[in-house]
């Protein structure tokens, strides 16, 4: 069994200087309102990230063996506006 917890804390993240709350750490997908075209950026987003995994995995047999997972965490990022806002992705995850 194992457990691993985190914090990451984020600076330097590209940041939109036209949309000022577009942060390139966030940025879901390559074809929303948020895609990051021909525009300038800057490093200056931060964030942070913090979470935990628990981990088992047991041996039955010589050929045969068991695990289980779970995980779950949290992420903030800041932009040029500087309101703080969740990751869009976020997870927690439980996996036999």
């Amino acid at each position: 069994m194992t457990v691993e917890v985190f914090y990451k804390d984020y600076k330097y993240y590209p940041v939109s200087t036209q949309r000022k709350y577009i942060i390139l750490a966030n940025n879901s997908g390559f074809e929303t309102q948020n895609s990051f075209g021909l525009e300038e950026l800057v490093s200056e987003g931060t964030g942070n990230s913090k979470g935990a995994e628990i981990l088992i995995q047991k041996s039955l047999t010589k050929n045969l063996y068991g695990q289980i997972s779970l995980s779950i965490s949290d992420a903030k990022y800041k932009a040029l506006d500087g309101i703080e806002r969740r990751s869009d992705w976020i997870t927690g995850m439980f996996s036999i």
